[in-house]
């Protein structure tokens, strides 16, 4: 699907006029789609550079809260990130009408791409199908597979206090595999 007509549906204008009367709201999230206005669907697969899920809590108290990804080792020239990069483009163009100090957080860091996976509004299992019986309290049999390959959409986020941009992973199933396998 790399050769998609991709597109961003964004209301970033209308997002500023309610970042300025209210400045809790100041994510703005806009849509990745096809020329035909359906979602751009990603795959992407490699060797995980994580070892299996990780956990990371942040937050002080009663805040505390904990998130989950998986790492995934991407080569800068993959022909599987020429999608995100075209994404990357087209977001650029957006944030530009923010303002041009807007500033890109890169996807990919030392060849390596992290997916965060959400959970349910109860914490208790992952917002994704996956080949193992995996939720946020058991997670660690993850542990012992080297390779993952990822199913899913992408978004475009704009946070417009800080003036940064990038591109959300939202998976919808992620399978596990040994080497060899």
């Amino acid at each position: 699907m790399a050769s998609a007509s991709l597109m961003i549906k964004s209301n970033v204008s209308k997002d500023l006029i309610k970042f300025g009367k209210d400045s809790t709201k100041f994510i703005s999230m806009a849509k990745v789609r096809t020329s035909g206005d359906t979602p751009f669907q990603l795959l992407l697969s490699g060797e995980m550079c994580t070892a299996g899920i990780n956990a990371m809590e942040f937050g002080v108290g009663k805040q505390k809260k904990t998130t989950y990804s998986v790492g995934i080792t991407m080569e800068e020239d993959s022909p599987q990130i020429h999608p995100l990069i075209q994404i990357a483009a087209l977001a650029k163009i957006e944030a530009d009408k923010i303002s041009p100090e807007m500033e890109f957080n890169e996807f990919l860091k030392d060849d390596k791409l992290f997916i965060k996976l959400r959970t349910d509004a109860q914490n208790r299992s992952f917002a994704c199908k996956s080949n193992l019986k995996i939720d946020p309290k058991k997670y660690s049999d993850t542990n012992t597979y080297d390779n993952v390959a990822f199913t899913g959409e992408a978004q475009v986020w704009f946070n417009l206090e800080d003036l940064k941009y990038g591109i959300s992973l939202i998976p919808k199933k992620i399978e596990f595999s040994k080497e060899g396998e």
